[in-house]
């Protein structure tokens, strides 16, 4: 049983480490327009097909110059979506 809460805990500070680093991710991106790197969060953090919202929110404030950043054609849609990732928590083994 205490495994199953322990599992649990972690889950939870793991979505909620996750969705801090995607509002430092946005906050990043809406003060640094110009910057490559809000190219790089942004697909790294809001590349999901199935929703296109943020992105296309995020993709809205960047400076017009980065269209080059992310493809030579200059096309936003060259966007590589990030394949979803999960982390699995390996329960430490103690030995007798």
């Amino acid at each position: 049983m205490n495994d199953t809460i322990e599992e649990t805990d972690i889950a939870a500070r793991l979505a909620n480490v996750n969705m801090q680093l995607s509002e430092e991710a946005i906050r990043y991106v809406k003060e640094n327009p110009d910057e490559e790197a809000s190219v790089v969060l942004i697909q790294s953090f809001f590349s999901d097909p199935d929703d296109t919202r943020k992105i296309d929110e995020l993709l809205a404030l960047l400076n017009p110059r980065l269209k080059d950043f992310l493809s030579g054609e200059g096309s936003w849609s060259n966007i590589a979506p990030v394949r979803n990732v999960r982390l699995w928590v390996r329960k430490p083994q103690i030995s007798p």
